[in-house]
């Protein structure tokens, strides 16, 4: 747990940073730091910053707007905030199966970073780019 700066907070809302992460920064490298977060705990928080600053779906980067896709338009408007309350559920179930000792179909770190993606991806589950 930790407390964003005040200034840092102001940053995320800067249009700017939202045309930077668009155009200036590859998406092999904004991977890279998504798979740092993944690998770390508090991965929740970090999707929840994400949300909160509206950088999810600049992250996390959807076919383009000239692309159909078939799905509840309700959806596609709450998308980030489904994906990030789909992660909390994801990880309550992950604690909840440790707490039992039943979490055994996972081996370690990196079957647990793969339900977590899961999770968070979920609600995309039944989009189909038309």
């Amino acid at each position: 747990n930790f407390e964003l700066d005040p200034d840092l907070c102001h940053a995320f809302n800067q249009s700017s940073l939202r045309e930077a992460l668009e155009k200036k920064i590859s998406r092999e490298r904004i991977g890279n730091e998504i798979e740092k977060m993944l690998s770390k705990e508090g991965f929740e928080d970090s999707i929840s910053h994400l949300v909160r600053f509206s950088l999810f779906s600049v992250v996390f980067v959807l076919p383009s707007q000239s692309v159909q896709l078939h799905t509840d338009n309700s959806i596609l408007a709450n998308l980030p905030q489904t994906c990030l309350s789909s992660l909390s559920q994801t990880k309550q179930f992950i604690e909840y199966s440790e707490s039992m000792k039943k979490g055994v179909f996972w081996e370690g770190n990196e079957g647990k970073e793969l339900l977590l993606v899961a999770g968070l991806f979920f609600p995309m589950i039944d989009m189909k780019i038309l």
